[in-house]
C-alpha cells in the first residue's frame, strides 16, 4: 500500500488495530529504505510498541501483514544492519512525538474505499 494522502498520511480505517497499525508503519520503512542502495549502511528503526518489537522477533508469525513485515525486512538485513529498537512512548523522543502526531491525525481522517483495509 504505497497510495499515500496527499498530506503524508495514511488512513487504515475503523476496523485497525494499533497494533496492526504499529507493524503498517515498519512494514512501510522497510519498503521505503528497500531501494535505497547504500553501501553497509546500518539501518536504525524506532518503535513504541513493546508487542511489536517482540512479534517481529518471534518464530511465530501471526498473520499475513506480519509475514510480509518479517519478509522485507529480511530482505532489508541482506544488504543492511538492521536493528529494531524500543523505544517508550511518550517520552520526548522529537520524531516519536511527530509519528504520533502523524498517527492522529490519520484516524481522525477518513478512509476512502472499502474496509477492511488490514486483515
Amino acid at each position: 500500500m504505497s497510495n499515500w494522502y496527499p498530506d503524508g498520511i495514511f488512513p487504515l480505517g475503523t476496523d485497525t488495530t494499533v497494533y496492526q497499525a504499529e507493524v503498517f508503519a515498519v512494514l512501510q520503512a522497510a519498503y521505503t529504505l528497500a531501494p535505497m542502495h547504500v553501501a553497509e549502511a546500518s539501518i536504525d528503526i524506532f518503535v513504541d510498541s513493546l508487542s511489536t518489537v517482540q512479534a517481529l522477533g518471534s518464530a511465530v508469525r501471526g498473520n499475513q501483514q506480519m509475514c510480509e513485515c518479517c519478509m522485507v525486512l529480511n530482505s532489508l538485513a541482506l544488504q543492511h544492519a538492521v536493528t529494531l529498537h524500543w523505544i517508550p512512548a511518550h517520552c520526548g523522543y522529537l520524531g516519536n512525538e511527530t509519528a504520533d502526531g502523524l498517527a492522529k491525525e490519520a484516524a481522525e481522517t477518513q478512509f476512502l474505499g472499502p474496509e477492511p483495509v488490514i486483515l
